[in-house]
């Protein structure tokens, strides 16, 4: 796979794992439940449910490629239509509305516990496989036979993952100021409607006052 193709990879899947999403606010609530130890279970779990969903995803397109390399290949602008949508719905859509974790979020705080349900919910993500499967569209050389190049795409996604998981641990004061910035940033302002509707209820208590 040439250069620039790694290129493009690693920073697309750099950037779209920067925003964070359900297993990023699992490990935060963990580590704010449980401390650094519960944060270590979150992260491990975390880890695993990417590296089960990056070898699945990927592993699926490789296969595709080995059955229909011109569907594979017809994929590609469909893929970029998809990569679009998803960097739209990062940008605009609110990461979280509510509270992010108190010390009674986690009804189980074993090790165990916390750790299969982060490798639940990273595996099961939704908005990662849609993108690795779009992202993977644009790397065809990669998946041609012979090549063997999707393992080093996989090995390359399950880093950044565990680097991204690990940061988000590190310092969650960090990532809880980024969700409140931007959801604040992104929810509806009605300030002036609400005024203004204040107004015309003080004005209609003075008509009648006045009759």
């Amino acid at each position: 796979m040439a250069f620039q193709d790694w290129v493009l990879f690693c920073a697309a899947s750099a950037a779209f794992l920067v925003f964070p999403g359900r297993p990023c606010l699992w490990i935060l609530a963990s580590r704010q439940a449980g401390g650094g130890r519960l944060a270590i279970s979150a992260v491990l779990g975390t880890i695993i449910g990417y590296a089960v969903m990056a070898s699945a995803t990927i592993g699926a397109m490789q296969a595709l490629a080995l059955i229909d390399a011109p569907l594979f290949l017809l994929l590609a602008w469909p893929g970029m239509t998809l990569m679009m949508v998803i960097a739209l719905r990062l940008v605009r859509a609110p990461l979280q509305t509510g509270p992010i974790a108190d010390n009674d979020n986690l009804a189980q705080r074993r090790s165990v516990i916390v750790a299969s349900r982060a490798a639940l919910r990273a595996s099961l993500n939704l908005r990662a496989i849609l993108f690795l499967l779009a992202l993977s569209s644009q790397m065809g050389n990669a998946f041609m036979p012979a090549r063997g190049d999707f393992l080093r795409l996989e090995a390359v996604f399950i880093a950044l993952a565990s680097l991204s998981s690990v940061l988000q641990a590190i310092y969650p004061d960090a990532m809880k100021a980024l969700l409140r910035r931007r959801s604040a940033r992104l929810s509806p302002h009605i300030k002036g409607k609400t005024m203004l509707i204040s107004a015309r209820a003080v004005s209609a208590g003075y008509r009648r006052i006045a009759a």
